[in-house]
């Protein structure tokens, strides 16, 4: 009798092990609603990690990197889930296709990632499924100049044109992360031609990037003001964002548009320090944060102007190089939506986020 038992032990111990060992794209992750993607022809898995150093959690940050040794044949076959490749469950992560190559097995993307403070966090890219549906993302940025590389390229996975350099000097170890920037001397400048994407209308909307002044002083010999970011010319503009100092009396940190000027009560910025700025609108009002902290609040109440012709240009006014910035500019983002106290701690952070990728492939067992 008890030999009978044992033996029964042991095949339910076996018969336990078997299920453990199922192959793991037997393992529908049916808890999560936005995994109506998944079927058992997912070949493959390809863990990676998200690592946090600066001690902020991050929410929907954006994280480029290029995958390599994949098998697809279309960049349809690529889903991104916060959980290990053979764990199941874990939340859908949208991504934006920079580009690609099937032939050459390889995919650069930008995520809009989650990862917890000071720590690291597992995700794993699915790949591997001919034939399955393209994902679809409500997808908020439009725009991403992370200047690490000479030109420009856009990785925001909408696939603007790469910048034109005109006289801005290129570092590839500055910027506020030390992985590349560009210094900007008055009317130097890098533009690229605007898109309907970049077309806010009335609606939500965040300008944000990195910056450091080098003068509070006024750029140029018209003693206009200093301007970073902008699709402005004229009368004919649609919004600008500038920081000056000193100037006509004045000292604080602006944005413009054809709705009206937005000032900071008091100006918070310092020269030759790195800082985080904001210009957000959500429903009828603007804010104005530097490195997370507001500023300055308005009604802004109306459609913002949109003009096709004008390009988007960082340093300068395009084409009046009056107006221009004197420093060093990084991590130039454009957003269709507003931001939660979350995200824009989230991407004030001073550092990036690393990315550490498998070494090899997760493949049934």
């Amino acid at each position: 009798m008890r030999i009978i038992i044992s033996l029964g032990l042991v095949a339910l111990v076996l018969l336990s092990l078997a299920v453990l060992s199922l192959d793991w794209r037997t393992k529908t992750p049916g808890h999560q609603p936005n995994w109506a993607w998944w079927n058992s022809s997912w070949a493959n898995g390809k863990p990676f990690n998200l690592t946090e150093r600066s001690g902020v959690q991050r929410v929907g940050y954006p994280v480029y990197y290029n995958f390599t040794g994949l098998t697809f044949s279309s960049t349809n076959e690529l889903r991104i889930v916060n959980q290990s490749c053979n764990g199941g469950g874990g939340s859908e992560y949208p991504y934006g296709v920079v580009s690609s190559s099937a032939a050459g097995g390889w995919a650069a993307l930008t995520i809009l990632a989650d990862a917890k403070a000071s720590a690291t966090t597992q995700y794993c890219i699915y790949y591997n499924n001919p034939g399955v549906a393209a994902p679809t993302y409500d997808w908020p940025l439009v725009f991403w100049w992370d200047f690490e590389e000479n030109p420009p390229g856009d990785k925001s996975g909408l696939g603007h044109a790469d910048g034109r350099v005109a006289g801005a000097a290129y570092t590839s170890t500055g910027g506020f992360d030390r992985t590349g920037a560009f210094q900007f001397s008055g009317g130097s400048y890098v533009s690229t031609s605007s898109s309907e994407a970049m077309n806010f209308n009335n609606g939500g909307f965040t300008i944000e990037y990195w910056a450091n002044s080098n003068s509070d002083s006024k750029c140029g010999n018209s003693g206009y003001h200093q301007h970073a970011v902008d699709r402005w010319y004229f009368d004919s503009g649609d919004w600008y964002t500038l920081r000056y100092g000193n100037l006509q009396g004045d000292d604080d940190i602006r944005f413009g548009n054809n709705l009206g000027i937005y000032d900071t009560l008091s100006n918070p910025w310092e020269v030759n320090l790195w800082h985080h700025l904001m210009f957000m609108r959500s429903g009828d009002t603007e804010y104005t944060y530097v490195n997370a902290t507001q500023y300055s609040s308005a009604v802004m109440s109306g459609t913002l102007r949109y003009t096709p012709s004008l390009n988007l240009t960082v340093g300068a006014v395009y084409n009046w190089p009056n107006d221009c910035f004197i420093g060093v500019i990084d991590e130039v983002r454009l957003w269709n939506n507003s931001m939660n106290s979350n995200q824009r701690a989230s991407l004030a952070a001073p550092s990036k986020l690393q990315v550490t990728a498998g070494q090899r492939e997760k493949r049934p067992v």
